[in-house]
């Protein structure tokens, strides 16, 4: 098959770089899925919102109900998606503009950077070779 002649000749789904570029470092695999449902329904509709049931979330995702209800309330707080009513079908959800997830992802990303340098700097401090040398007892005498 020549990849040159190969078209998408179905339809997709335009995902913001910043999901695919970021969002996949911050979430879990279940939070990753439960965020592209909510963008396939709407975005992938031309959509702002789309009411989603749960049955649709577990289906799409082969996710518990249970997980699908944590995922949908941190996503939710956290910021990324917001619910807007529920009715006899579900809850319509949106996902949030890409301005203020922008603002969430780099919050969540200098946090995640915070916590390394903590623990790269307390790693240091243990192991600083210079400042633990007991100079005053050396094998080979003074240099």
């Amino acid at each position: 098959m020549n990849l040159m002649a190969y078209q998408f000749n179905s339809g997709f789904t335009a995902v913001p770089n910043l999901i695919l570029d970021s969002c996949t470092k911050l979430f879990t695999p279940a939070e990753f899925m439960i965020l592209m449902v909510i963008i396939r329904k709407t975005i992938g509709w031309h959509k702002s919102v789309d009411t989603i049931s749960l049955s649709q979330f577990m289906k799409y995702t082969s996710l518990s109900r249970n997980t699908c209800i944590k995922v949908l309330k941190k996503l939710t707080e956290d910021g990324f998606i917001k619910g807007l009513s529920v009715n006899r079908n579900g809850t319509i959800y949106r996902l949030e503009p890409i301005e203020k997830i922008q603002m969430i992802v780099d919050s969540k990303i200098r946090d995640t950077r915070s916590d390394e340098q903590k623990a790269h700097d307390s790693y240091d401090s243990k192991f600083d070779l210079v400042n633990d040398v007991d100079h005053s007892s050396s094998i080979f005498g003074p240099l």
